[in-house]
């Protein structure tokens, strides 16, 4: 394997190994985003849906009480558009999620549906006495209708601290995964260092201490570089070795060469010196 594909491939792992728990981590997130924008939405339909039943109530209380003292058709018809307006806001709450909050709240809503049709029938046939007297014995309806608020308002807290929770584990999750890839990742890049300190340094290494044995003037062949090896570090060792030997022998015609040529003129020069 050539050394630039062991780098790549390194880059790779430690890559990969930060990227998968990195993606999951972004995911977590994303998915705890959306679900504090849903629950946000919900949450916030069924608040507003709660104080308009609150606000319907009181509205249903004073248009029936106008009523029965000023018998009058607008009044009427407000008392039961008022009804079906908390019917309205109870269905809110059911839409926003909350299936099952309003269960009670839709009983009470249509028995003070009953009794407030029972005081029409008493206002429209002129008995004003006796609807006001079932107008009184409504009043603890109502006052029930109230209290019942209170049921939907803890039952949309609980489900906000249910929410709550699945956030705190969602975030939990994804905090554990990140500090694991970073772990993770810090260990592989310990690993892929070392890796790339045993087959890429340590030849270098050798191959600058060899050349500084060349330089000064020893073409001696080293036997502990990687010539065995098919990466550009054992290319490079095998035209190292292939250089020395090539010095060694020119070293060794040079040598010879002086020696022979150092024989042959000290004949001559004997002669010469003797005339």
């Amino acid at each position: 394997m050539k050394v630039r594909d062991r780098l790549v491939l390194s880059y790779a792992l430690v890559g990969i190994t930060l990227a998968i728990p990195s993606l999951f981590a972004a995911a977590r997130l994303g998915e705890l985003r959306d679900l504090a924008v849903r629950e946000r939405a919900r949450h916030a339909e069924a608040a507003l849906a709660l104080g308009s039943i609150e606000t319907g109530l009181s509205q249903f209380d004073r248009y029936l009480r106008s009523y029965v003292a000023a018998p009058d058709s607008a009044l009427r018809q407000s008392v039961f558009t008022s009804l079906v307006g908390l019917r309205g806001s109870a269905r809110r709450i059911e839409d926003a999620g909350f299936e099952g909050a309003g269960q009670g709240f839709e009983s009470d809503l249509a028995g003070l549906e009953v009794e407030a049709r029972s005081v029409d029938s008493l206002v429209m046939e002129g008995r004003l006495g006796e609807a006001t007297q079932s107008f009184l014995v409504l009043q603890p309806e109502i006052n029930g209708a109230r209290e019942g608020l209170e049921a939907i308002a803890r039952t949309i807290d609980a489900r906000a601290a249910s929410d709550f929770l699945r956030a705190e584990e969602i975030s939990g999750s994804a905090r554990v995964v990140t500090l694991l890839a970073v772990l993770l990742g810090l260990a592989l890049a310990l690993v892929v260092t070392g890796w790339v300190h045993q087959v890429l340094w340590l030849p270098l290494q050798r191959l600058r201490e060899a050349f500084s044995k060349v330089v000064d003037g020893n073409y001696a062949t080293p036997r502990d570089l990687p010539y065995g090896s098919g990466d550009e570090i054992g290319d490079l060792a095998r035209s190292f070795r292939g250089m020395t030997q090539r010095l060694e022998d020119l070293d060794r015609l040079k040598t010879e060469f002086v020696g022979v040529a150092s024989h042959e003129l000290k004949t001559p020069i004997n002669v010469i010196q003797g005339y």
